[in-house]
């Protein structure tokens, strides 16, 4: 989950459906669907505002089946909250992400960090945003 204040919304991962789906912070009435079209499941979500004030959700998928772990590799996707358009992608390489667990911003939205667990690692990313 994460809060746009700026925006008074709060926006939930909708993991199995790859998407997120957002709600205004005056009584939870759904606002706004955004779905990256690659994205087949949403785990984490940060927001980040930016100098714009336009704002930009950071959201990392998962593997699309748990018990399938070293399936498939997923990615993170940069959002624009206003737009909806998929602005950048970011993933781990070659080797990609295998259970991402977390992610956080810098706070001039320049990199991000992705936690994994199993094996237990730190990613540190540019996100092509300057």
């Amino acid at each position: 989950m994460a809060l746009a204040e700026n925006k008074n919304l709060v926006c939930v991962a909708d993991r199995e459906n790859g998407r997120v789906q957002c709600f205004n912070t005056e009584g939870g009435k759904f606002q706004k669907s955004l779905k990256p079209q690659e994205a087949t499941t949403l785990r984490k979500l940060k927001y980040f505002k930016g100098d714009n004030f336009q704002g930009n959700l950071y959201a990392i998928g998962g593997p699309e089946n748990f018990g399938n772990l070293y399936g498939k590799t997923t990615q993170g996707y940069i959002i624009n909250l206003e737009t909806g358009k998929l602005i950048n992608t970011f993933n781990g390489g070659d080797e990609g992400f295998k259970m991402p667990h977390d992610i956080a911003v810098t706070q001039d939205g320049s990199f991000v960090y992705v936690v994994e667990i199993n094996p237990f690692r730190i990613w540190k990313l540019s996100t092509g945003i300057e």
